[in-house]
């Protein structure tokens, strides 16, 4: 599946680059998300787990037999994200966290999503990745409002990236080299994967242009800029 190898490449790059902290997932479910990154979580990392609707202790036992983690270094918070961001100096200042990934999938509303990534944005490392779920999902469009609302309202923050229903977003400081990685995975995807993807070029008024990525036939030109499609990026 195409996401879980945008999510190796990421957690390859940050690991390069020596970016490892916490792990944070808001919207839990059957912990399938945060056992995945789990297997590449820090020997000295925590993975946060923020749900109220889920049996996190459950969910935190299988991510501990399946990727091998210490359940001490699983924290489990089951409340409201919004109230975990407004009281956050109860929930989460004591631990000092410091995140490498957030991964947001909680509740879908305007409000929630706008307070999930505020609260993302209190505790992202330096070079530290928020991916927020059903982008451009017509069933949850507010996700979508709420993602470019929050680029405006945070201007520290901005889209790398999206694609196949993921925004990826960071530090303005590390956009370039986020928007590097993107940009090569129509090359390193084919070679390495199999896996044909075109790399699309977008501009914005509020921020820098972003990528967004999506799947493509074998031969297609594998970039987009506005108007125009090549095979070569250097091209556009």
């Amino acid at each position: 599946m195409p996401l879980y190898r945008i999510i190796d490449s990421i957690l390859l790059y940050q690991e390069s680059r020596n970016i490892q902290g916490d792990f944070l997932e808001i919207g839990v479910l059957h912990g399938a998300t945060s056992g995945y990154l789990s297997l590449s979580l820090d020997s000295r990392a925590r993975l946060f787990l923020i749900d109220p609707f889920q049996n996190l202790e459950e969910v935190a036992g299988k991510i501990a037999a399946f990727a091998d983690v210490d359940s001490t270094r699983i924290l489990c918070l089951a409340e409201d994200s919004r109230v975990v961001y407004k009281m956050r100096s109860i929930f989460l200042d004591g631990f000092l966290p410091r995140l490498q990934i957030v991964h947001i999938d909680g509740e879908h509303s305007y409000d929630a999503v706008l307070s999930d990534m505020k609260l993302a944005e209190s505790y992202i490392m330096d070079g530290g990745l928020i991916i927020l779920d059903d982008i451009f999902n017509v069933a949850s469009a507010c996700c979508t409002h709420a993602l470019f609302d929050s680029i405006a309202m945070m201007p520290s923050l901005h889209i790398a990236c999206i694609g196949f229903n993921k925004a990826f977003v960071c530090d303005s400081r590390f956009l370039e080299a986020y928007r590097s990685l993107f940009l090569g995975f129509p090359v390193t995807f084919e070679r390495d994967y199999g896996l044909y993807i075109r790399a699309c070029l977008n501009d914005w008024s509020r921020e820098r242009g972003y990528v967004s990525i999506h799947e493509i036939d074998r031969g297609e030109p594998k970039f987009q800029a506005i108007n125009r499609v090549a095979d070569d990026y250097s091209l556009l």
